[in-house]
């Protein structure tokens, strides 16, 4: 599962629902109400409460976070954290074989941690003293030691991929 987790149609279309008929009572407009009436962008005070409608609406749906089960009995953790702990604790070592966390996957089946999948970008045009492969390969066994602090275990799959940014320099 992706740290985008799956989408929730029905409530997305709730939220849009809503924003849509929010936006309409702020401007003063009806349902029929033709979209290119301007009347809407005439009170700055309406758009500020509709900012924070939005807002405020939106950061009340809920999240498709799936646990994950540690080895410390009754605490599990979000695969959202699991995904942002990587994705911090892998950044320096990535910026030293000059790349960049892109994203981490992480793949829950039940509460187990299944998969992780970490994306790196390169970044530059110097000669690199290793390859990609010697790279990612220390990049996974670093993944691997933050999930065995972290969850307690280390039973899941860690693949990296890499793509090349060219950066030159003229």
């Amino acid at each position: 599962m992706s740290t985008a987790a799956e989408d929730d149609y029905e409530s997305t279309a709730l939220a849009t629902a809503w924003i849509a008929n929010a936006t309409r009572q702020f401007a003063g407009l009806s349902a029929t109400d033709p979209v290119e009436d301007d009347r809407w962008s005439q009170t700055g005070s309406a758009l500020s409460q509709l900012r924070a409608g939005i807002a405020q609406r939106i950061s009340a749906l809920p999240r498709q976070g799936k646990q994950v089960r540690t080895s410390q009995p009754g605490i599990t953790v979000s695969h959202f954290a699991l995904a942002k702990l990587l994705t911090w604790a892998l950044a320096e070592p990535a910026a030293a074989v000059t790349a960049a966390i892109a994203d981490v996957e992480v793949h829950v089946e039940g509460q187990q941690l299944a998969a992780v999948h970490i994306h790196l970008i390169g970044i530059g045009t110097e000669e690199r003293d290793r390859t990609y492969l010697q790279d990612g390969d220390a990049l996974r066994r670093e993944a691997a030691l933050v999930l065995r602090a972290a969850l307690g275990e280390d039973s899941a799959e860690i693949t990296a991929s890499w793509d090349d940014v060219v950066v030159e320099r003229r």
